[in-house]
């Protein structure tokens, strides 16, 4: 901060001048575009949340840092700003951590539907995907088992699990093979479908 003062200064005198200056500082506003709600720090100490008004000095470097577990860290460097830069807003342009889902079942083997869309089928190995962040709704289907439904919420940098064990579905008559020496008469009724062809 410049100092200045009018002295008397008389001959073959000397005549000391002590100043004490004070640090310049500014405000500068910080917010996401889009309107993220982020932890910030400034020289690696917490200041709140955006959007938020900052008051920093002119006489030294300085970082911020957004923080959002859902996101990607945010690091803005202030270094070479003047007092014409006070009250001026810094806007930070986050970028989404993926979020996942993981999708098992038992038994094995069966298909998968998020939002209506088939995804895939449950095996051995955990069915995992990346998903959009938000509210989703699933649909686990196998032959000879009730389908389930239900919702799960992606989270960016995470994997929501998803483990559903089926209920066998009673009404359900079945897939019978046919022998071509197998009597009709031998075999029930609901699940006479189609007589194999005699050689």
């Amino acid at each position: 901060k410049r100092f200045s003062k009018k002295i008397s200064v008389e001959t073959k005198q000397t005549t000391a001048v002590v100043a004490q200056l004070e640090v310049a500082k500014i405000r500068v506003n910080v917010e996401t575009a889009g309107g993220e709600v982020a932890q910030i720090f400034l020289n690696g100490v917490k200041q709140g949340d955006t959007p938020r008004t900052l008051t920093i000095r002119l006489d030294t470097d300085n970082t911020i840092v957004l923080k959002n577990d859902e996101f990607y860290e945010y690091a803005l460097s202030l270094s070479g700003l003047t007092r014409e830069d006070d009250n001026k807003t810094f806007m930070a342009q986050m970028t989404e951590k993926s979020a996942f889902a993981s999708f098992t079942s038992l038994p094995q083997g069966a298909s998968v539907f998020v939002d209506g869309e088939k995804i895939g089928e449950t095996g051995a190995k955990p069915l995992k995907k990346e998903i959009a962040r938000g509210r989703h709704a699933y649909k686990i289907y196998k032959a000879g088992y009730l389908e389930e439904k239900g919702e799960f919420t992606a989270i960016g940098g995470q994997t929501a699990p998803v483990h559903i064990s089926l209920s066998k579905d009673s009404d359900y008559a079945g897939i019978v093979l046919l022998d071509k020496e197998t009597p009709l008469a031998d075999i029930p009724a609901p699940v006479v479908k189609k007589r194999a062809k005699r050689n």
